[in-house]
């Protein structure tokens, strides 16, 4: 079993958990902008709720945060949105400023693509050097609030993939822009390197458990960016570990 992880921006609006590698050090440290520099692979997830509590919009981002180690941060996103009409696998880019305090606290302001506040938290790995292994952010635009997890993006993205790798996922089932359910999914993904994946998966959705096998194909592209069908036209943006 490989046990590089994969993560996944579903059409059925699956978003799935960072597994824990590693016991973490969040705050606490000697941290400033610099420590946040470089590319970041993030998944972002956002909802949109009535006073009442009821779900009206959804927004399920995959993609990158790129830190200049003093105060700009682009991030470049494949988003899932679901609001007043349905959009899928588009293309988002949002452009601000960030600041990190020394207990490894701080801000992103986004400016350009959206305006939106997030609160972030840096943090490291045992053993790790001064550059953060990762982050969370929790935040909201005039639409959504947010919340993300980061981890850095390797120095060289493989150019295939290849083997099993373990993914899970939380999705919600839609009719129009209404939330009529959520869903649980937990599986295998086995790549065979040339182009050709299957998957198998369990999944729960309103207490009723399904197995659903299925066979598809996928491509690896640049920025440890690939993309993966299934021939339930459910697809998946993947970036590769």
């Amino acid at each position: 079993m490989n046990g590089r992880s994969i993560t996944l921006l579903v059409t059925l609006f699956g978003l799935p958990a960072i597994p824990v590698l590693a016991q973490t050090t969040i705050g606490g440290g000697t941290c400033s902008s610099g420590t946040l520099t470089g590319t970041y692979e993030l998944l972002l997830s956002g909802r949109q709720l009535t006073s009442s509590g009821a779900v009206t919009g959804i927004f399920q981002g995959v993609g990158t945060a790129t830190f200049d180690g003093l105060n700009k941060v682009t991030l470049s996103l494949t988003a899932n949105t679901v609001a007043a009409a349905q959009s899928f696998g588009t293309p988002v880019t949002y452009g601000g400023t960030y600041s990190l305090q020394s207990n490894c606290l701080g801000t992103i302001a986004i400016t350009s693509g959206d305006t939106a506040t997030f609160t972030l938290e840096a943090y490291t790995q045992p053993g790790s050097a001064t550059t953060a292994s990762g982050f969370a952010v929790v935040g909201s635009d005039a639409s959504y609030a947010y919340n993300g997890t980061a981890n850095a993006q390797p120095a060289t993205c493989p150019t295939t993939i290849t083997g099993a790798h373990e993914f899970n996922a939380t999705g919600s089932a839609l009719s129009g822009a209404s939330v009529t359910s959520t869903l649980d999914v937990a599986g295998i993904l086995q790549f065979d390197g040339a182009g050709q994946h299957n998957a198998n998966w369990t999944q729960v959705s309103n207490l009723t458990t399904t197995q659903v096998t299925a066979t598809g194909t996928y491509t690896v592209g640049s920025g440890c960016l690939a993309s993966a069908t299934l021939p339930t036209s459910r697809t998946t943006n993947i970036p590769s570990p």
